[in-house]
């Protein structure tokens, strides 16, 4: 069986910023590297009276080889690297910076539930994991060119609580993430979810929509272009803004 390899995409140092409570993005180490966006419009239910609001924490990619690549199964994953959490932040938007050129897709997303704290109860501390189907993968798929931003757009799935009816792509990351740990019953998870506060939940969402047209684009790389004012990102933003109005 082949091993989940997680990589860090590369940070270089960030510039200093005026707010000590907003973190600035890093800077781009070569004029030449990208970044890629994803908003996840995502809810969860923990147990089958508990749901809400998924965060995402992390967003995993993979980078496509060619135009012909259809498999989706990737073992080295490129984990997203900065969320922008000053006035104005999308709980669910994530950046990935400092990848190369090239087509990337996301495969899934690892938060918690919008309204629980870390220090609060188990059930209320839970890490959740999202795999993102094969259709999702289709049509996220982004080419993403020198020195610009790929905004993926704004992805929404059902919500759900179990991997039932998981894909074959939503199932190969879910082997890679959990070494193809075998679920409990119904009853006997939702006993682990409530009582073990190690216990991660996986779940295996279905497609409803992925909202990137031209405009929705247009519109979300000029508000977030400001957040990254003091960065040296701000080129890439334009140059693909650019892109967009031709």
């Amino acid at each position: 069986m082949r091993r989940l390899m997680i990589l860090a995409v590369p940070v270089a140092l960030c510039l200093a910023c005026a707010s000590t409570s907003v973190a600035p993005p890093p800077m781009a180490a070569d004029p030449t590297n990208v970044g890629i966006a994803l908003s996840l419009d995502q809810k969860v239910r923990t147990s089958l009276n508990l749901g809400g609001d998924f965060i995402p924490e992390t967003v995993f990619f993979i980078r496509l080889e060619n135009a012909s690549d259809k498999t989706y199964k990737n073992p080295v994953l490129l984990a997203s690297n900065y969320k922008y959490a000053g006035p104005g932040a999308e709980d669910g938007t994530v950046f990935a910076l400092n990848l190369p050129p090239g087509e990337y897709a996301p495969v899934a997303a690892e938060g918690r539930m919008k309204e629980y704290e870390a220090d609060s109860t188990p059930e209320k501390a839970k890490k959740v994991i999202v795999f993102f189907p094969r259709v999702v993968l289709e049509k996220a798929r982004t080419a993403v060119s020198p020195g610009t931003i790929g905004y993926i757009g704004e992805l929404r799935m059902e919500t759900v609580s179990t991997m039932k009816g998981a894909d074959d792509v939503q199932m190969y990351y879910y082997t890679l993430f959990s070494g193809n740990e075998k679920r409990t019953g119904a009853y006997k998870e939702m006993l682990l979810r409530t009582l073990d506060s190690d216990y991660t939940v996986y779940v295996a969402p279905k497609y409803e929509k992925l909202a990137n047209s031209k405009e929705r684009q247009k519109a979300f790389l000029a508000a977030y272009r400001k957040y990254f004012r003091r960065s040296n990102w701000d080129g890439h933003f334009a140059k693909r803004l650019a892109e967009l109005n031709k």
